[in-house]
């Protein structure tokens, strides 16, 4: 989703290939491919390029659900209809802006995006069942 995308792509052959060995050597379920997939939809893909939006999360919830055998709506991996919304050299030049430069001035820095942060519960809580829907 990002043109950092195209620098990491052999990698990422490698890894998919490292999983469909665990795949076929030791049971592991084999992890979904996503060309052609809405996953490759920019829509699916929160404004940093690298964590899900709601739309990707939802998909990603039902395609995990259809893994473990729930029944679920055909067609939840398919791209939306419409147009995607085009990516500029302004809209690049924004995303570098926001999220690539602070990330690299974090990595510089020697700091995490984590640094100062607080858990958001920091005791761990027993959960509660809800009512069964």
């Amino acid at each position: 989703m990002s043109p950092a995308g195209r620098l990491i792509a052999r990698r990422r052959v490698v890894l998919n290939g490292i999983y469909q060995h665990l795949a076929d050597e030791h049971g592991m379920l084999p992890p979904a491919m996503t060309t052609g997939t809405i996953f490759e939809d920019p829509r699916a893909w929160a404004d940093d390029r690298l964590h899900l939006s709601a739309l990707g999360h939802e998909r990603l919830a039902t395609g995990s659900a259809e893994a473990f055998g729930v029944p679920v709506a055909a067609g939840w991996e398919r791209v939306l209809d419409g147009a995607v919304p085009p990516r500029t050299w302004r809209t690049e030049a924004t995303w570098a802006r926001t999220h690539v430069g602070p990330w690299l001035g974090r990595r510089l820095t020697g700091r995490s995006s984590g640094d100062g942060r607080v858990a958001k519960r920091p005791q761990p809580l027993p959960v509660v069942a809800g009512p069964a829907s």
